[in-house]
């Protein structure tokens, strides 16, 4: 695990182009573009700076990693997506430091045990794993509505149950009350 290098933020551009096709990768994901790169191959990078340190993302090719960004070398041990999943099952921002701007110590991390399993039965868990995790994804939307649903229902019957009883509708009318709308004409005169 190392750090990336520090970069000035004038030389991060939004777009790629030309002059800067290299993807800019900080703590949390994507920064922009710049026209050099410090890290050529295939990664897992773990946020170590901020509100979402310990987040776990994956790059490859040629990019330029900050000094936020901690690349996961696996030496070929490992796939990288492998220890992508891992990471990221670690729920890493747990081992980051309780300060006004948090950060993740790689020397916590680096005391985390890690499975090797051999290289092909790493690859068998991450074909797996690509199977299950749209299942998961939708499930967790599902989920997510559900929650809504639950969160919502008592104002919903509140406001149901409101409007039943205005309209004369929860219990048996007596005919010589009158309707809602009767009483309503009483009152305004």
């Amino acid at each position: 695990m190392q750090a990336g290098k520090n970069i000035s933020a004038s030389k991060i551009f939004l777009d790629s182009s030309v002059s800067h096709p290299y993807r800019c990768v900080g703590g949390n994901g994507m920064r922009g573009y710049t026209e050099d790169f410090n890290t050529h191959g295939h990664y897992s990078i773990v946020g170590r700076q901020g509100a979402l340190c310990g987040c776990v993302n994956i790059e490859k090719g040629k990019f330029y990693a900050t000094e936020h960004a901690v690349v996961v070398d696996t030496y070929e041990i490992l796939s990288p997506l492998f220890m992508y999943y891992f990471l990221t099952a670690l729920n890493l921002n747990k081992y980051a430091t309780a300060t006004a701007q948090p950060g993740l110590a790689v020397s916590n991390v680096l005391e985390v045990m890690c499975p090797l399993p051999p290289l092909n039965e790493g690859e068998r868990i991450i074909k797996k794993l690509s199977l299950l995790i749209p299942l998961i994804e939708n499930y967790n939307v599902i989920q997510e509505k559900q929650n809504t649903l639950n969160d919502s229902i008592k104002e919903q019957l509140k406001i149901s149950v409101l409007q039943e009883a205005i309209q004369g509708k929860l219990v048996p009318q007596i005919v010589g009350e009158g309707t809602a709308q009767e009483l309503l004409e009483q009152i305004k005169a």
